[in-house]
């Protein structure tokens, strides 16, 4: 009960408001005012009687103000308080202002040339490139950016043997501020131009076409000079006369001694590379009446690199080697070949002397027609026929990695005819010869052998050190062959090592001659000047296994699917087709897989020759396809090797979804293959299936490797 509590409050309840009380503050503490009322009673039940306020929540707002006067009167801040606000006050006064940082700024570069026409530096056109620097840069590091960046991306115009300089427009160099000796910096420049970074332009010059403008400034300095009196008029003149002429002679000597450098170089480079080719000198019982041996002549031009027409160079590549052979095909004619596809070696020999003997030359574009086949030749099938040919003769006429010994096919010319066809097989994007062994290669570059001097591991093939090894064990049981190589003397065991250096003696001396009828057809396209100054290069030509192998990833790689949109029901299905054909190749690699024949192509028209004794044989004979990933990548393309000029071939597949919406009651129809432009359609409704892609594919191969089947 409050009024039993505080009984003077109720007796008294205007107490509080006393002004007598309320006038001296030091009195007393300073208290919210207290609202009277006697008893809470009262208070609850008319709060509105009361003067002061007329509701409860009137009295909790008027008691919170007061205590917020209280609080805000009575406040002191604290000593560490007030340290704290006042050294941060300080901090902001006495502390200066942070630097600038430098920023990577975007200028632009552009060329200042020197044109004779109008005698002046002018800015090259339409070249300029954007370079990101820092705008505090000093002249020698965005010199140094500029360059790179130029000599990246503006090369065909850049020149590594001139110096250069970065130069305003004026063609002033940008070492300093223009009219100051202050360092130049982009950020300075700025602030002394007013423009923004991405407006000014600097320029590379080269030194000398700065100095040429100098000197044509200086050349018109001097011209307005002599306007200025009559007097000294002539002396300027001479003046200026002698300035040109040693001028002229300092020029004169700079390049008299470039030249002279130059031939200098040029001469130990020609005496390092040709040392072994020099001719020895003439002696003198062979001249009769002041006249030349022929022999020696002849001799002596052909050990002269220079009369071969091929450069005095150092190769690097064997694909820079064919690049120089294919620049020497004639292509504004044609050596036209017709002949039936899987003729013998013999047929394909003969058949292109009796081109060579129409005056043609086979530096010309070799182009062939198979006959009774309806394709065109656009390259594809040429190389078909370099391909078999070049096969034909290592299995024929270079069995086991060594020329046959027959001394018919010097008489004939066979082996000058087939140098003629490997040469014109490397120059025209055929295959390359690799059916030599090692040894016989080298024979080939180097014949001045000393066959008495030979030795087995080093001249003689695999296949003949097994005839040198059967002599050793039994002579008596290879009598045959020992007399074949005109051994005259006892065929005993004594007599071994006798019968051994005649054998070897015999095979040495024959290859050489073989071997010099192929390099004289060789001679076609310059090869053996190739050979002589890049033999170890060569090698991946000629050497038995240095050739690339098509395989089944290379034909993958070579692949370019034209797929459907991605996401599409047709897309997944092409991709499955494109599994299917890499499951088939990596088969036809690892496995025993075979296949058809077909008939072989013949055509009794005016084109075909039918005057051979083995025609009717040919005839009969049924055409097996090569069941290798090579096969079908030459059935494809044309070629069945790598590119020796690191060509990359582009396989193109396309898919037909529409075969069975053209004709809906066939059966079946196979891939259509363009050799000529790479290109094979899979027909999608007859190869969806794996096991109906392997066969519907190796049908369509094995019986369509015709080009009119196809």
């Amino acid at each position: 009960n409050l009024q039993n509590s505080n009984p003077s409050s109720s007796s008294n309840p205007s107490s509080s408001s006393n002004p007598s009380s309320s006038s001296n503050p030091s009195s007393a503490p300073i208290q919210a005012p207290k609202p009277s009322f006697s008893s809470t009673s009262n208070l609850s039940s008319n709060p509105s009687s009361n003067p002061s306020f007329s509701s409860t929540s009137n009295l909790k707002s008027w008691c919170a103000s007061g205590s917020e006067k209280v609080d805000k009167v009575g406040k002191v801040k604290s000593f560490s308080q007030y340290r704290k606000l006042k050294g941060s006050e300080w901090k902001k006064k006495v502390k200066g202002k942070e630097k600038d940082k430098a920023d990577d700024v975007i200028i632009f570069i552009g060329l200042l040339q020197w044109r004779q026409l109008d005698r002046k530096l002018k800015p090259a056109r339409g070249k300029r490139i954007a370079l990101r620097v820092s705008n505090e840069a000093p002249y020698a590091e965005l010199c140094a950016q500029a360059l790179l960046k130029w000599k990246a991306y503006q090369s065909n115009i850049y020149d590594e043997e001139k110096e250069y300089s970065l130069v305003f427009e004026d063609g002033n160099e940008a070492l300093f501020l223009p009219g100051t000796k202050e360092f130049f910096t982009l950020k300075r420049y700025k602030e002394e131009t007013g423009k923004d970074y991405k407006r000014i332009v600097l320029y590379l010059c080269t030194k000398s076409d700065i100095s040429r403008s100098e000197d044509f400034e200086d050349d018109d300095e001097d011209d307005d000079g002599d306007d200025d009196g009559d007097d000294d008029s002539n002396d300027r003149c001479a003046e200026h006369s002698r300035k040109r002429a040693r001028s002229q002679i300092l020029n004169d000597e700079k390049v008299a001694m470039e030249l002279q450098s130059q031939f200098n170089n040029e001469t130990d480079d020609n005496i390092n590379i040709f040392s072994d080719n020099l001719p020895l000198p003439i002696q003198s019982e062979n001249i009769v009446g002041g006249q030349l041996d022929e022999t020696d002549c002849l001799n002596e031009v052909q050990n002269d690199p220079a009369s071969t027409g091929v450069e005095a160079r150092i190769y690097e590549s064997t694909a820079e080697i064919v690049e120089r052979l294919e620049a020497q095909v004639d292509h504004s004619s044609q050596f036209y070949i017709v002949i039936r596809r899987g003729s013998t070696l013999q047929r394909k020999l003969m058949i292109w002397k009796r081109q060579l003997a129409k005056k043609e030359s086979p530096k010309q574009k070799v182009m062939v027609s198979f006959a009774g086949e309806m394709g065109i030749d656009s390259g594809a099938l040429a190389k078909e026929f370099f391909t078999s040919t070049i096969y034909d003769i290592g299995k024929t006429i270079f069995p086991n990695g060594s020329p046959v010994s027959s001394m018919l096919n010097v008489h004939n010319g066979v082996f000058y005819t087939c140098g003629q066809i490997v040469a014109a097989s490397l120059a025209q994007g055929g295959p390359p010869p690799c059916f030599m062994d090692k040894c016989v290669y080298d024979m080939l570059v180097d014949q001045d052998v000393d066959l008495n001097a030979l030795r087995e591991e080093e001249h003689l093939t695999s296949h003949e050190q097994a005839l040198i090894a059967d002599i050793r064990r039994d002579p008596i049981a290879v009598t045959d062959r020992i007399l074949e190589h005109g051994y005259t003397g006892a065929i005993d065991i004594l007599h071994v090592e006798d019968i051994v250096g005649t054998v070897m003696i015999s095979i040495v001396s024959k290859r050489l001659l073989y071997l010099n009828e192929f390099r004289n057809g060789l001679n076609l396209y310059d090869l053996p000047a190739f050979l002589k100054s890049s033999a170890n290069l060569c090698k991946d030509l000629f050497v038995i296994g240095r050739n690339k192998i098509v395989d089944a990833n290379f034909v993958v790689s070579c692949m370019m699917p034209c797929y459907s949109e991605t996401g599409s029901s047709r897309r997944a299905v092409e991709e499955m087709m494109v599994d299917n054909f890499q499951d088939l190749l990596i088969s036809l690699e690892d496995e025993h897989v075979t296949g058809y024949t077909e008939a072989l192509a013949w055509d009794d028209g005016a084109d075909s020759i039918g005057n051979h004794e083995d025609d009717t044989a040919e005839r009969e004979l049924l055409q097996a396809p090569d069941l290798t990933p090579g096969g079908v990548f030459g059935w494809i393309t044309g070629q069945k090797h790598v590119p020796l000029t690191g060509e990359k071939i582009q396989m193109i597949i396309n898919f037909d979804h529409e075969c069975m919406v053209r004709n809906e009651n066939h059966k079946i129809c196979f891939p259509i293959v363009g050799a000529c432009g790479r290109t094979i359609t899979l027909p999608v409704a007859h190869m969806r299936e794996s096991e109906h892609f392997k066969h519907v594919f190796m049908l369509g191969y094995c019986k369509g490797q015709a080009a009119a089947n196809r």
